[in-house]
């Protein structure tokens, strides 16, 4: 019975004194309600925005200026709604208009008569920003804190806060862009709680069309505005970047940062034409997903360990970036165990016109500014279409007005390949250089507009060089040396024995109609001589089982025409005896689609001193790059 009575008294006092400290509670609550109301009432406007200037500028270092009305608000919760607010430095570096900024007031602050903002939301603010001018401070909360010790408490622990940009717009200027970049949309929120406190920040903004989510982490913002380091998270979604890197950063005259990056991008292309950068047109550049480690600073990048795949191929080695703000410079390693080339080439194919190679429109080397470049790439397969090589080494020199492209020699379809092509320009005329050669070259798998015309095994030697302003200038400078050579092979789309055999009774200027099929030879041989865009003969023969052909004329690659007459010799074996029956033939007309024709007889060519399965010595070594 003791123990009911004493829990019921143990009850029932507490319960008294709950009622009596509500009612006091509720009394204190209604004296500040109605202090707090009294005061939204007939504080005077001068004083509020005294105290909202004050404030900003207590922590800024900035001056502020109020245009708008600026007014108290207690219902729900205590804030400040100020209309037209101007921040800026005296430099010109910094400049905020903000049509409306609620300012929610703390309370604890608020009870002694001080008005302290916790957290300030912008309503479609603009801000200009400008990195090519230092901005300027009359000593605020940060630059304080900033000539602070590290044990100094009262500073370090200055309160600041949380900032919100609903709908806002930024116009950011630098040296090295002073047209500026513009975002817009953007719907962003910071919280940096005190001076000594890490901060971060999340939202979406929208980037040249592209939403972009940004968020991001500093474990110490003071310290990097000292000049020191802080660890730091960044993450950027969008639907043309996915990037993800977590390091160091420090801050102060050189601007450092090391750690770790991953990223993904659809295409690589609108990648860098978004951010501003020009890109060349050919190539699909797309499907990028880059691993790394990162070390930054003052404007150079070195990228190790690097896992990179694009356009389907996966490389690995390290890159460096020099002047990345500016004109960067791109060097480095990469290795790859199968490198397919074909989508770095595909593009849009320009109109071809009957009468030439293009269309009088002068070149515009502007793609290939995206930056110097200077690349060495090995591969233990590399494909060009249906053409492979194995054990590739290739070399890659781009800067502007100027691609150098080499491959040392290489395995390729059971032969040996190397080559150089060469293109730069000057005062709006171009140079190009190409030259190569091939030796025991399985010719089978090649493709050649689309089909595979020729068997067997190939050798093959060029080296031309040309200038010009535009496609056609070039096309009718070219000047060199070209030769081809197969053994045991065969040539598709006409079975040349029946066509002659039915040529032989057309008159001389009659078409001869062409039998379909493939024409075997045990042995092919060209070498022609290039000066203002045509290729003459120099020899040319053709020869297998009961035939022979030999060819001169000239081919005008300016205007992709043929003229070219052969002399061709068919035997046949009648009972004992073989007979040999001469005819002169003639393929005139466009290249992609020429006539072949019965022709008078002419004199032969005088035979070439060197023999026919010898290809000529190139004397003219390759210019070398130009620096």
């Amino acid at each position: 019975m003791i123990e009911i009575v004493s829990r019921a008294r143990a009850r029932h006092w507490p319960r008294k004194g709950s009622g009596k400290l509500a009612l006091a509670g509720a009394a204190a609550a209604l004296v500040i309600a109605a202090a707090l109301v009294i005061t939204q009432q007939v504080l005077p406007q001068n004083v509020l925005r005294q105290q909202i200037v004050g404030q900003i500028q207590r922590s800024t270092g900035f001056s502020v200026q109020i245009n708008g009305p600026a007014r108290l608000r207690f219902f729900l919760l205590p804030r400040i709604v100020v209309q037209s607010l101007h921040v800026a430095d005296r430099s010109g570096a910094i400049d905020l208009e903000a049509p409306e900024v609620v300012g929610y007031l703390r309370l604890l602050p608020l009870l002694v008569g001080r008005f302290e903002i916790g957290h300030a939301v912008l309503y479609r603010p603009k801000l200009k920003v400008d990195f090519g001018r230092a901005p300027v401070s009359e000593g605020g909360v940060v630059q304080q804190a900033l000539r602070a010790s590290s044990t100094d408490n009262v500073r370090l622990q200055a309160p600041l806060g949380k900032i919100s940009v609903v709908e806002g717009e930024a116009f950011i200027k630098t040296k090295n862009i002073p047209n500026g970049i513009s975002v817009d949309t953007i719907n962003m929120q910071a919280n940096w709680p005190r001076l000594s406190a890490s901060a971060d920040f999340n939202g979406q903004i929208n980037f040249r069309g592209a939403p972009v989510r940004l968020q991001g982490w500093l474990e110490t913002p003071l310290d990097i505005l000292r000049g020191s380091e802080s660890a730091a998270i960044l993450q950027i979604r969008s639907p043309i970047l996915n990037l993800w890197s977590s390091g160091r950063f420090a801050g102060g005259a050189r601007l450092q940062y090391n750690g770790s990056v991953s990223a993904t991008a659809p295409s690589l292309r609108k990648l860098a034409e978004t951010i501003g950068y020009s890109f060349s047109k050919h190539g699909t550049f797309a499907n990028l997903d880059v691993s790394c480690d990162v070390d930054f600073e003052n404007g150079d990048a070195a990228f190790t360990n690097l896992a990179l795949h694009l356009d389907g191929n996966d490389y690995e080695g390290n890159l460096e970036i020099r002047d990345v703000a500016h004109t960067p410079h791109f060097s480095g390693t990469l290795a790859s165990d199968f490198l397919d080339v074909t989508p770095f080439l595909i593009g849009q194919p320009d109109t071809a016109l009957p009468d030439g190679l293009g269309d009088g429109t002068p070149f515009d080397l502007g793609p290939l500014n995206l930056a110097d470049l200077d690349l060495r790439v090995s591969a233990a397969r590399l494909r060009l279409y249906d053409l492979e090589v194995e054990n590739a080494a290739l070399s890659l020199l781009t800067k502007p007005g100027l691609i150098d492209l080499a491959l040392a020699e290489a395995t390729s379809n059971n032969g040996l390949i190397k080559g150089r092509f060469a293109l730069s320009e000057k005062d709006h005329v171009f140079s190009l250089h190409v030259s190569g050669s091939g030796n025991g070259i399985d010719a089978q798998p090649m493709v050649f507009g689309g089909q595979r015309p020729l068997s067997g095994s190939l050798n093959a030697l060029v080296e031309l060089d040309s200038s010009g302003a535009d496609v056609d200038a070039l096309a009718r400078s070219l000047s060199g040396q070209a030769a081809v050579s197969a053994n045991g092979g065969t040539v598709a789309g006409i079975d040349l024995v029946p066509t002659l055999v039915g040529a032989d009774s057309r008159k001389p200027g009659d078409r001869i109609a062409v039998v379909k099929g493939t024409t075997s030879f045990d042995h092919l041989a060209f070498d022609l001589t290039l000066a203002h865009g045509i290729a003459t003969f120099n020899s040319g023969k053709i020869t297998g089982t009961n035939l022979q052909i030999d060819t001169m004329g000239t081919i005008d690659v300016g205007h992709r025409h043929l003229d070219i007459s052969s002399l061709a010799q068919i035997t046949e074996t009648a009972g004992k005896r073989a007979q040999t029956s001469p005819l002169w033939l003639e393929l005139k007309g466009p290249w992609s689609s020429p006539g072949l024709y019965r022709r008078a007889a002419i004199d032969l060519p005088p035979k070439p001193a060197h023999p026919n399965d010898a290809l000529p010595q190139m004397t003219t070594p390759p210019p070398p790059a130009e620096e």
